[in-house]
């Protein structure tokens, strides 16, 4: 019921009008002590083959920023410095060791080399959304306790749009009406 509350549809139609559906597949994590989740963004495992791909980030746990919580940079979608690094990742082949492939670095320091990413965090709570499009720059960081950092993250995509392979999408907000032209209306298959 959490990963597809109907306040989650509403949430989205009310952001931006019209049907929203969600991939099926669901991606819980538990992260222990001593771990964590490097620089990426999420264009390198999804491509950039549906315009209206949104990942919705949930805390499974009240999370102090301790456990290892979210970093989003807010400067990488914007800023000269990541130029050529926007224009090329995202579209190279993610390695198949289902760990830390499609990383760009496990170091956000390794990012600041290249320019001021302007990282960004908070603890979060049980009940926190946070929306990210793919081609969002963020990280989780070193969960530093004893505790497991419990999270899920999801998909969602306009019921208008189709995501580029055979994967199955669940519920709809509103039926009937059309994708904004920012967002467009066609999928392109990643190279």
């Amino acid at each position: 019921r959490v990963l597809e509350d109907p306040r989650l549809f509403r949430l989205l139609a009310a952001l931006w009008p019209g049907a929203w559906v969600t991939v099926a597949h669901k991606w819980l994590r538990a992260v222990p002590r001593g771990r964590f989740t490097g620089v990426h963004t999420d264009e390198a495992y999804f491509g950039r083959c549906c315009p209206s791909l949104l990942t919705c980030w949930l805390p499974v746990d009240d999370l102090p920023i301790a456990r290892g919580t979210l970093l989003v940079s807010t400067r990488y979608h914007r800023a000269a410095a990541f130029k050529a690094l926007r224009a090329t990742y995202g579209w190279r082949r993610v390695g198949s060791d289902g760990t830390d492939s499609g990383w760009l670095s496990d170091n956000a320091a390794d990012v600041d080399a290249v320019g001021d990413a302007g990282w960004v965090t908070s603890a979060m709570a049980m009940g926190d959304v946070v929306l990210l499009p793919p081609s969002t720059l963020h990280l989780f960081a070193t969960n530093t306790t004893e505790s497991l950092r419990l999270s899920c993250d999801t998909r969602w995509h306009r019921a208008a749009h189709s995501l580029c392979g055979p994967r199955d999408t669940v519920g709809a907000a509103a039926a009937g009406t059309q994708p904004s032209a920012v967002l467009g209306t066609t999928c392109t298959r990643r190279r």
